[in-house]
């Protein structure tokens, strides 16, 4: 496989002022103004770097991104041996990709019409995967998003569209002040759930959590599926009623403060958190204590919970 890569973030790109219309085929136009100008461009030419690419080797596949200007669907038609990863980086985590609620916050363009992209992308090209933000956000190793049913209701929605895979993100871009270890103790269960679901999107997930509570967490399991509870219901609470995109640079603060604080499980969530810690025995007892003083700490900085 050959990966073309696309540019990665658009404030240090250089974007010629072009004034001419752009023929991507024969007699065949797109203009500066048009949406899809810029993807058109960059896609002729992967396609005619495919195209050289299979009169040498017929078997290889070029892959590239759909990322920052290459969201939006091009004019041109795509070669048959080109693998589209879209990557959606300011997906809103609110709801699925796929969901239309995400439009009706009148959110920034790019996070209204994500749905809208991959649906047109996966018309066009026959080889599709997606690179979600899942555990690459910010406040990775501060609080862990319950994304669990978002994760689910994505992956089920890829299969009905035809994408052949996902590719999973990378945490070190995460955070700045915190190792990577730190990402993992916050979010081991979505990332466990993550990596069930990728190979059955039909999985009863309120059982997976059951099991994977019984198994971590021993005599302390029930005291870590009431905080996984709290957590979702703080989530699914404050996500209603959150007019902003929850995006990969939402800060620590404002997840607590909407999802936690606002949603009213504040106290249940320490008091789960402390009950498991003083429950518990072996080396995950270090790592509830972890998520215990994350919550401690940033709660503290509100008046009241």
């Amino acid at each position: 496989m050959v990966f073309v890569d696309e540019a990665d973030y658009w404030v240090y790109s250089q974007i010629p002022e072009e004034t001419r219309p752009f023929e991507y085929a024969p007699g065949q136009f797109v203009d500066p103004d048009d949406e899809c100008f810029i993807s058109t461009v960059f896609y002729t030419f992967i396609n005619k770097v495919a195209r050289a690419v299979r009169e040498s080797h017929p078997e290889a596949t070029v892959a590239t991104f759909a990322y920052i200007y290459g969201n939006v669907p091009p004019a041109c038609e795509i070669e048959d041996n080109v693998l589209i990863v879209y990557a959606p980086i300011t997906e809103d985590f609110s709801y699925s990709l796929l969901d239309p609620a995400v439009a009706e916050k009148n959110l920034q363009e790019r996070q209204m019409h994500y749905a809208e992209w991959l649906t047109q992308w996966c018309e066009k090209c026959d080889r599709m995967m997606v690179y979600n933000y899942y555990g690459c956000y910010r406040a990775s190793a501060n609080y862990e998003r319950p994304i669990w049913s978002r994760i689910q209701e994505d992956l089920q929605n890829y299969i009905r569209l035809g994408i052949v895979g996902v590719t999973p993100e990378g945490v070190p871009d995460s955070t700045d002040d915190l190792p990577c270890e730190r990402i993992w103790t916050m979010n081991q269960l979505t990332f466990w759930l993550y990596g069930k679901l990728t190979w059955n999107p039909y999985e009863d997930v309120d059982a997976l959590i059951e099991l994977f509570c019984d198994k971590v967490y021993g005599e302390a399991a029930s005291h870590m599926k009431e905080y996984y509870r709290l957590l979702k219901d703080g989530w699914d609470t404050g996500r209603l009623a959150y007019r902003k995109a929850v995006t990969d640079t939402t800060v620590t603060l404002e997840y607590y403060k909407q999802f936690v604080r606002k949603s009213g499980v504040g106290h249940g969530i320490l008091e789960a958190l402390e009950n498991a810690y003083n429950t518990a025995s072996g080396p995950v007892k270090e790592e509830i204590l972890y998520v215990w003083k994350c919550a401690k700490e940033v709660l503290s900085t509100f008046r009241t919970l």
